[in-house]
C-alpha cells in the first residue's frame, strides 16, 4: 500500500475514533479509545505532505491536539478531573480554535485533492467541501462557548423545562454530527481509492516486451 493511501486511512480512521469510540472501565483505572483519533489524524496529515504543501502547516496543529489528548490520559485513567478555573476555560477555547482550523484546513486540501484526481463525472470534492461545513457548523455548536452563548437564549429555558424534549433534541444532535463524521470517513476512503495501491511496474525495454 503506497503512503499516500496510508495516510488517508489514518484520517479515515482517525475521524471514526472521534466520534464511534469505546470507553473501557478497570477500576481504578480507564481507558478510552477517542485518545487514537487525535495521534491518527496527525500522522494523516503528515504523511501527506508530498501530496499538498499545505498538510506540512496543518499537521504540527494536529500533533498539538493530539499532545491535548494524551495528557488527559493520566488524569482520566485514574478518574481526576481538573479544577474549574478561568485558565481551564481558555484553553478549552484555545483548543476548540485549533480544532476549527485544523478540521477546515484538513478538509479543503482532501477536497482539492479529490478535484485532481476523481473521474470525470464525480463529484467527491463537492460533496467533501459540503461536509466540511456542516462538519464545522455541528463542531461550533457542540464548544463550551457556543454553550454558554445558547443557554442565555429563551430556549434554553425552555429545554430546562422539558427534560423529554432536552433529551430527544440532543439526540438527534449527537447523531446527525456522527453522521456527518461517517461520512467524512467513507468520503477519505473513497479518496484513497483514486491513488495507486504500490508503485508501478518499470517499463519492459523496447524489443524485448514480446515473445
Amino acid at each position: 500500500m503506497s503512503q499516500t493511501r496510508s495516510a488517508l486511512s489514518r484520517l479515515a480512521w482517525g475521524y471514526l475514533l472521534l466520534f464511534f469510540f469505546i470507553r473501557l472501565d478497570f477500576w481504578p483505572l480507564h481507558f478510552n479509545t477517542q485518545w487514537l483519533g487525535w495521534p491518527l489524524l496527525a500522522w494523516g496529515m503528515y504523511g501527506l505532505q508530498a501530496e499538498d504543501r499545505d498538510f506540512s502547516l496543518l499537521w504540527p496543529f494536529g500533533a498539538a491536539l493530539a499532545v491535548f489528548d494524551l495528557a488527559s490520559i493520566p488524569l482520566e485513567l485514574f478518574g481526576v478531573s481538573l479544577p474549574a478555573g478561568a485558565w481551564n476555560g481558555w484553553l478549552s477555547l484555545l483548543q476548540t480554535v485549533l480544532c476549527l482550523y485544523v478540521h477546515f484546513g484538513l478538509l479543503t486540501v482532501c477536497a482539492r485533492l479529490a478535484a485532481l484526481r476523481q473521474p470525470e463525472g464525480m463529484a467527491l470534492d463537492v460533496r467533501m467541501r459540503r461536509l466540511r461545513s456542516a462538519y464545522l457548523i455541528f463542531y461550533t455548536l457542540s464548544s463550551r462557548a457556543a454553550q454558554q452563548v445558547l443557554w442565555i437564549l429563551p430556549v434554553s429555558r425552555f429545554l430546562q423545562q422539558n427534560e423529554d424534549a432536552a433529551a430527544m433534541l440532543g439526540f438527534a444532535f449527537a447523531a446527525a454530527f456522527a453522521a456527518v463524521a461517517a461520512a467524512i470517513a467513507v468520503s477519505l476512503f473513497r479518496l484513497r481509492s483514486f491513488f495507486p495501491s504500490g508503485a508501478e511496474p518499470p517499463a519492459e525495454p523496447d524489443g524485448l516486451s514480446g515473445t
